[in-house]
C-alpha cells in the first residue's frame, strides 16, 4: 500500500476512493443508529400479544375502572348543564334531551383526550391506552368512530352491549362495538400493573348484570313518568273545575295544552300559573303563551 492512500479491504473499497462516498456506503462501527419514530408521545405501547392474546384481556378490568372515573367526570359537567337548561327527566322530550347532552359530552371528552395520546383521565390513572390492533397509534378518524359508537355500546344503559361484544371478540382483542368499527383495542401501558387474564365466565356475567340493571332502571323511569303525568293531569283538571264551577271542558283544555304546548310536568304548570297571575297584576298579557289563549278559546274556558 502506498503512503497516504486509504483502503478498507474488508469492505471491498478500492484504494484512493473518496472518503465521503465510502462513508456513505459503509458506516463506521459505533455510529449511532438512525432515529426511529415513537408510536406515542408519552410512554411505550405494549402491543397485543399475538401468540398468547393476553394484553387486551389483561387490560379489561383496568379499563372498566377507568370508565368509572371518566363517567364521573362527564356527569359532573352534565348535571349543572342540564339544570341550567331546566331539563326535566319526567318527560319523553326531557329524557331525549338529557340523552343527547350526555353522549355529546361523552364524545367531546373521549375524542378530545384520546386523539392526543390514546388516554383519558381514567385510562391514564389505571395505565391503559387505546391502540390499533397492531399496537400502533390510532388515527383521528378511528378515535372519532370509536367515540361515536359509545351510544351503541351503552344501549340500553351501563354498557351491556359493549361488554357482550368484548366477550365475543375473545381474549386477543377484547373489543367493544366501537373498537370493532374503528379497528382499535385497549392494552396496558409499559410498566403498568398487570392483572391475570379474566375468567371465561366473569365478563359475560358482568354483561348480564349490566343488562338486568339497565332494564330495571328503564322500567323505573317509564313508570315514574307515567305516574307523574297522571298526577299532573288530575291536578290540572281539578284546578280547572274549581275555578270554573265545572262548567267548562277541563279535559279538553288539559289535552290541548299538553299536546300543543308540551305542558306535562307540575313545574311547567306552576310556571304557567305564575305567568298568568303576573299578567293579571300588571295588565301586560304579552307574556301569556299563545297556546293558552288557543286552548281557552277551543275549549270554551272563561
Amino acid at each position: 500500500m502506498e503512503a497516504g492512500s486509504l483502503s478498507w479491504p474488508e469492505h471491498g473499497v478500492t484504494a484512493g476512493a473518496p472518503a465521503v462516498e465510502a462513508a456513505s456506503s459503509f458506516p463506521l462501527a459505533g455510529s449511532p443508529p438512525a432515529p426511529q419514530s415513537r408510536p406515542h408521545p408519552r410512554g411505550a405501547i405494549v402491543a397485543p400479544d399475538a401468540a398468547q392474546g393476553s394484553e387486551p384481556d389483561a387490560a379489561v378490568w383496568w379499563r372498566l375502572r377507568a370508565a368509572r372515573i371518566d363517567n364521573i367526570i362527564v356527569w359532573a359537567v352534565l348535571i349543572p348543564v342540564a339544570a341550567a337548561m331546566h331539563v326535566s327527566t319526567l318527560t319523553g322530550a326531557g329524557l331525549l334531551t338529557l340523552f343527547c347532552l350526555h353522549w355529546g359530552l361523552q364524545f367531546i371528552y373521549h375524542f378530545g383526550l384520546e386523539t392526543r395520546d390514546g388516554q383519558t383521565v381514567g385510562k391514564r390513572r389505571y395505565g391503559v391506552r387505546v391502540v390499533r390492533l397492531d399496537g400502533s397509534r390510532p388515527g383521528t378518524a378511528s378515535i372519532a368512530w370509536r367515540s361515536l359508537f359509545r351510544a351503541v355500546d351503552a344501549f340500553p344503559g351501563l354498557y351491556p352491549s359493549g361488554l357482550f361484544c368484548m366477550w365475543q371478540t375473545g381474549r386477543a382483542r377484547r373489543q367493544r362495538i366501537g373498537d370493532v368499527v374503528a379497528g382499535t383495542t385497549v392494552v396496558r401501558v409499559d410498566g403498568a400493573q398487570r392483572r391475570s387474564a379474566s375468567s371465561r365466565r366473569t365478563l359475560p356475567a358482568v354483561a348480564l348484570i349490566a343488562l338486568a340493571l339497565s332494564g330495571l332502571g328503564a322500567l323505573a323511569v317509564v313508570e315514574r313518568a307515567q305516574n307523574t303525568s297522571a298526577q299532573t293531569e288530575n291536578a290540572v283538571e281539578q284546578a280547572c273545575f274549581d275555578n270554573t264551577n265545572g262548567r267548562e271542558d277541563c279535559r279538553c283544555f288539559y289535552e290541548l295544552m299538553r299536546d300543543r304546548g308540551g305542558y306535562d310536568t307540575p313545574q311547567q304548570w306552576t310556571d304557567l300559573d305564575r305567568r298568568l297571575r303576573l299578567a293579571v297584576q300588571t295588565g301586560d298579557y304579552s307574556q301569556v303563551p299563545p297556546v293558552y289563549n288557543a286552548a281557552v278559546s277551543a275549549c270554551r274556558i272563561g
